[in-house]
């Protein structure tokens, strides 16, 4: 469905979160070892699953999960400015 009778899709809010960046110069000549990509595999697979988590939960508590085409629902987008997310401790 698009937006009133038009194909224009709805406006929707995406959420994008960025985590810190894992650490791997002290694995440097370690490539061919298979049990510390492997491992490495991991770690980065547990930090992208939390920040996943985070960002599910902040969007369940997120007041304007929809924006509404009616007047009331664009006072209310307009009168709240966005908030930016920029660091890990806005996701807690």
């Amino acid at each position: 469905r698009g937006l009133g009778p038009t194909l224009l899709p709805r406006p929707q809010r995406y959420y994008f979160g960025f985590g810190q960046s894992a650490a791997t110069a002290h694995l440097q000549g370690r490539e061919g070892d298979k049990e510390v990509v492997w491992e490495l595999r991991e770690q980065v697979a547990r930090a992208v699953e939390q920040q996943i988590g985070r960002l599910l939960r902040y969007r369940a508590e997120d007041r304007l999960q929809t924006w509404s085409l009616l007047p009331a629902g664009w006072r209310r987008c307009s009168l709240s400015a966005p908030r930016l997310l920029t660091t890990q401790r806005d996701f807690r």
